[in-house]
């Protein structure tokens, strides 16, 4: 189990060597000191994707995966990281000497909410869950007042119930939700 769990974190590295070994090394520092080192284990069911999430003309790279070792709740955890910007934006995280920085969310499983994730089985863990990177749709644009600019959002889809979109509002700094 190791082995595999070394092999994901080595995997999640890989693509992004070739934009720069900072910002690679700092991305697998930022998710150590966020969410620990038992992070990579759970992200073998995981998916890593390059997009502009945040409207600003730069690729991003974002973490998703079913996280299995919560004790308070089922979650599914999606991990943003970007080229560190100075004033340090609110709910970003990063690290002294990192050139990027983390902003997290978390999204809940099995709890019927509307912003939920239904799927809460235990076997296969974690199977179910894909993250794509889909367009926005001319409503979702209107709907959260977002710039022209962003064009690409996420959707997570755990095959079970209707799929969660996820943007960016860069006026606001924060994630958006969208359902369907």
């Amino acid at each position: 189990m190791r082995l595999r769990a070394l092999a994901a974190v080595l995997l999640v590295s890989l693509p992004w060597q070739a934009a720069g070994a900072d910002m690679a090394g700092d991305a697998q520092r930022l998710m150590r000191y966020w969410y620990g080192t038992i992070w990579a284990q759970d992200f073998t069911q995981g998916d890593t994707l390059e997009l502009d999430l945040t409207c600003d003309g730069s690729v991003e790279r974002v973490f998703a995966w079913r996280d299995g070792v919560n004790p308070e709740k089922e979650v599914y955890n999606l991990a943003l990281i970007a080229k560190r910007a100075d004033p340090l934006p609110a709910r970003w995280e990063t690290l002294p000497d990192a050139s990027a920085m983390l902003l997290p969310l978390d999204l809940e499983v099995g709890t019927g909410d509307q912003f939920a994730l239904c799927d809460n089985r235990q076997k296969p863990y974690g199977s179910g869950f894909e993250a794509t990177v889909v367009p926005i749709s001319d409503r979702a644009r209107k709907s959260f007042g977002l710039p022209p600019a962003c064009r690409e959002w996420l959707r997570i889809d755990d095959g079970m119930c209707d799929a969660i979109y996820v943007g960016y509002d860069p006026g606001k700094g924060m994630f958006v939700l969208d359902r369907n």
